[in-house]
């Protein structure tokens, strides 16, 4: 797999994204099922990174994240 885990999926107030070999300054985008940007968060370090769901409506993401050289994607729901 891509080392990547997204918990819980689908969720309603809090998303930890969780990396096997940790986060160095990476760059987090989420987007609609438009397409549309609706959240963005950069230099993130750490074994996991949290997202909260602010005021976002339930709904299908597609959530980006580029760490150095590398590049994950994948889809939450917000229930």
């Amino acid at each position: 797999g891509s080392g990547i885990s997204y918990f819980p999926n689908p969720f309603s107030e809090n998303l930890t994204v969780t990396s096997k070999n940790g986060f160095h300054s990476a760059n987090l985008t989420l987007y609609n099922s438009l397409g549309e940007k609706v959240m963005e968060k950069n230099n993130l370090s750490g074994a996991q990174l949290n997202l909260n769901r602010n005021n976002l409506p339930a709904g299908i993401y597609f959530i980006r994240i580029t760490d150095g050289e590398k590049c994950f994607s994948g889809k939450v729901i917000i229930e």
